[in-house]
């Protein structure tokens, strides 16, 4: 498949450019007067209707004394009307401006004074905010069932191809919105282009989901009603993604066009949209990840149109794959130049730089928009005038692109948006297109962010793959492996849920949050033989060749997956046990070797965060005794809240584990009292630990002491027999049945066999398990894994009513069965109340998905 533009007929004669978009239209209204012009949710019209339609619109404005070449404010949802507006207004020579009905009263106040409109119209849903912005200076008109008064004859007003048709307004994402103004000669010009680039005939249907407001709605306006196709304005605010693939499937979309996000989102389902012809991917950068997906869920019989456009230039470059399609290199190009369209890349000096050096885009041609509404200074210093031909003018488009071997153009971003880090520019791109490469991250977005004290961070934001769990220090161990420079891997990764995108699906950079990680010191070296071991064992597991004593392990990227290899690294390096209990607190090299070096102990009770003047809050480990998983959650709790967490005795290998669930509660109990004398009490447990909290619980309130809340952290009830445990997969095997799930017996039968061995197993080590404990022995090294250890003692614990105020946290998006008060009632005599978190259980206490944990927990704590 070629990437140019596929030969075809001239189905949009260039002549036809010199006449008005009205003329244009009318042409096929007569030929395509019964045909479908408009499809929405509201309603359908044909070309003869909505000729009609905005034949009484302009009439109405001209019985309002409407004069030529005048600003009308359009103020409409996404539905028929609005289009019927954009061509009523036309049709009497005068300007629409549209706004967005999603845009501030400030915005629509500024375009209103800026575009000096002298008239709003407007529909029945926005009739009183158009009113209200009017304010009694403008004149409004609702449309709708009042304007059948007026006739629906065409005003037949005499229109010149370089009359004033539009005032778009920019975002403003990169300054103060500006209106950019073209008349009907250049918009037709545009049409033409995209017309015969992508073969539109009256059998298209052609979708639109770019808003009023922006001007990339402009070619599928134009493109489908010019041309005697049928548009498809969805507003996907109000149907969703789901919606939006119905309407591609039901009305037979042969034209698809949006963002590269939305287009993204489209396919996740892993539906198939067979009447697709072309898709057009413009408005922000597309990638590799966007062809491999087309590739993925299209065949041969479908194009993937990938573009550069601008509100002062319309379609500039397209490139055109197919399922077969091999990119050129690394990036997706934009293409080749449409007709009569150049681009030229420009340096500092305004000369041509040489072939594969990058550099502004400028775009020369006859047909660019006239400029920007009442800013003649600006519209001299972005369109130049070009010495050498009259009326070529050249537009400086202030993005970023580099030439191919082909000639294809390659679209880098932003000028403004180009980032220096220690005062040489970053590649921020490039690495994006590392991190996307891998199979883990969905999308991300690589930022140089400047803190308050004016010192500089490079930062990743990613999206990750439903479910994945992703280590930050591979990631930057991938950076390492790639060859990129160590003082140029991002030191921070942000994990998002989404990415934050504006009004038209545009990535929305300005809407990242700060990084929540603090910025790294300046380099010290070690000065001890067990700081150099720490540091380099920081280094080997997070990706860092050098690592200084001040170095902080979770400043460095690292989570609780790596404190785990650190530990082992170290336990190695070192010949003796590591309690990861010291990463919650041993933070930078030289604070663990400190340490290491005076054989601090691992009690149960491990401050995360000893600070602040509230109430503390105690929270038990989980099946694997440990406490480290717990220290995002300490952290998003907040600096007033002390958090401290119980970790099992015995992870050191020196000390004795407990033999009994009463045993293990009791010795917590002991512990948070020399951290607060007397209650009441914030007692919690994560997973496991919320049995054993229950019988704190209990032991506090028989020594007299008070327990104002119980948080259970994705705790499951305690199953009191064999019976109950049948039961509860018996209702699963049910559930399943009545979903629908098919049933193998097969593997009904060969899971049985495995649970029946794991069963048996599990009766041996319970029976020696009770000998050692029978005897107080000390328990052999099978019995000191704190998996085993634990299950040990819940399967001998047989939990007793309390009286106390309980709070249940689960995570929802894997279970098929969720927690109920009944099956809490037996052992929670209080109030209860079981809070779901949408989120899997294996994100719970990870970073972003920790922070919806936190703000539940943090309004129970404060209520107390």
């Amino acid at each position: 498949m070629s990437q140019k533009a596929p030969p075809c007929n001239h189905l949009f004669p260039k002549e036809e450019i010199e006449q008005s978009i009205p003329d244009r239209f009318e042409k096929q209204v007569l030929k395509h007067q019964a045909r479908l012009a408009i499809s929405t949710p509201a309603g359908s019209l044909t070309y003869e209707e909505l000729d009609s339609c905005s034949n009484r619109i302009a009439n109405a404005m001209l019985a309002c004394d409407a004069h030529r070449t005048e600003p009308v404010a359009l103020l409409f949802e996404q539905d028929s009307p609005l289009i019927a507006a954009i061509l009523g207004v036309l049709k009497t020579g005068n300007i629409y401006v549209p706004l967005d009905t999603n845009y501030s009263k400030a915005q629509h106040e500024h375009i209103l004074a800026d575009s000096g409109a002298s008239l709003i119209l407007t529909d029945a849903a926005n009739f009183r905010k158009g009113v209200a912005l009017a304010d009694e200076r403008l004149k409004v008109i609702e449309v709708g069932k009042e304007l059948r008064s007026f006739s629906s004859g065409n005003p037949s007003r005499k229109i010149a191809p370089d009359t004033l048709a539009y005032i778009y307004y920019t975002s403003g994402s990169t300054g103060k919105p500006k209106g950019v103004v073209d008349d009907h000669r250049n918009i037709l010009h545009n049409v033409m282009r995209y017309t015969n680039n992508l073969r539109i005939t009256h059998d298209d249907r052609l979708t639109l989901l770019q808003s009023s407001g922006f001007s990339g709605a402009v070619s599928n306006i134009f493109g489908s009603l010019l041309n005697g196709a049928a548009l498809f304005p969805i507003d996907l605010r109000r149907i969703g993604i789901g919606g939006l693939a119905d309407c591609i499937r039901s009305e037979g979309i042969t034209i698809y066009h949006s963002v590269p996000t939305i287009f993204q989102r489209l396919l996740t389902g892993g539906r198939e949209f067979r009447s697709l012809r072309v898709i057009r991917l413009e408005g922000d950068r597309a990638t590799l990840k966007d062809l491999e997906l087309f590739q993925k869920h299209f065949d041969h019989d479908c194009l993937l149109v990938n573009g550069l456009g601008a509100t002062e230039t319309g379609i500039t470059r397209q490139y055109f794959a197919d399922a077969r399609t091999i990119p050129p290199g690394a990036h997706l190009p934009v293409g080749f130049a449409t007709e009569d369209m150049q681009a030229l890349l420009l340096d500092e000096k305004g000369d041509e730089v040489s072939p594969g050096e990058v550099g502004e885009i400028a775009i020369r041609s006859r047909y660019l928009a006239r400029g920007y509404w009442r800013q003649p200074k600006l519209t001299r210093a972005r369109f130049v005038d070009n010495p050498d031909s009259s009326g070529e003018r050249t537009y400086l488009s202030g993005d970023l692109g580099r030439f191919g071997p082909d000639g294809e153009l390659v679209f880098l971003g932003r000028k403004d948006l180009r980032q220096k880090f220690n005062g040489e520019w970053l590649d921020t791109e490039k690495i994006e297109l590392e991190l996307d490469a891998d199979d883990t991250i969905e999308h991300s977005l690589v930022e140089v962010r400047t803190s308050g004290r004016g010192t500089d961070q490079v930062v990743a934001y990613y999206v990750a793959v439903k479910g994945a769990v992703i280590s930050t220090s591979g990631l930057r161990r991938k950076l390492v492996e790639a060859g990129f420079e160590e003082l140029k891997i991002p030191t921070a990764f942000v994990r998002l849920k989404s990415i934050p995108l504006d009004a038209n699906g545009k990535v929305s950079r300005q809407n990242l949050p700060e990084p929540r990680q603090a910025l790294r010191p300046p380099y010290e070296p070690v000065r001890t033989e067990t700081e150099r071991r720490v540091a380099e064992a920081f280094g080997a597991v997070l990706g860092y060749a050098r690592v200084g004593r001040l170095d902080d392990f979770y400043t460095l990227g690292g989570d609780s997956l790596d404190v785990v290899s650190v530990s082992l690294n170290l336990e190695t390096s070192l010949s003796s046990t590591l309690p990861l209990a010291l990463f919650a607190h041993a933070t930078t090299v030289e604070k663990l070797a400190r340490a290491i070096d005076t054989n601090v102990s691992a009690r149960s009770l491990v401050a995360l965060q000893p600070d602040g003047c509230q109430t503390p809050f105690f929270c038990v480990h989980a099946h694997m005794g440990h406490v480290i998983n717990l220290r995002n959650l300490a952290m998003r709790l907040g600096s007033q809240r002390p958090f401290y967490a119980l970790q099992l005795r015995g992870l050191d290998r020196q000390n004795q584990p407990p033999a009994s669930m009463t045993e293990m509660a009791r010795q917590y109990v002991s512990e948070i009292r020399t951290a607060q004398k007397v209650g009441p009490y914030m007692i919690g447990g994560y997973c496991y630990g919320g049995i054993v909290a229950v019988e704190m619980v209990r032991l506090l309130q028989q020594a007299g002491e008070s327990v104002s809340i119980l948080a259970l952290i994705d705790t499951d009830c305690p199953v009191k027999s064999s019976t109950s445990a049948m039961r509860l997969s018996l209702g699963r095997i049910w559930q399943r049945v009545v979903y629908g799930k098919k049933i193998h017996w097969r593997n009904v039968l060969r899971n049985y066999g495995s649970h029946l061995v794991e069963r048996t197993k599990t009766a041996a080590l319970r029976f020696v398990w009770r000998h050692y404990v029978s005897r107080k022995q000390s328990m052999p090294r099978i019995l000191r894994n704190p998996e085993s250890l634990l299950k040990m003692i819940e399967m001998e614990y047989d939990p007793r009513p309390i009286q106390c105020n309980a709070v249940v946290l689960v995570a929802t998006e894997d279970q098929a069965a969720l927690p109920t008060e009944e099956s809490w009632s037996n052992i929670i005599k209080g109030e209860l109340e079981i809070r779901q978190i949408p989120v899997s259980a294996s994100e719970l206490l990870r970073e972003p998905q920790v922070g919806l944990l936190a703000e539940i927990l943090a309004s129970r704590l404060d209520e107390q």
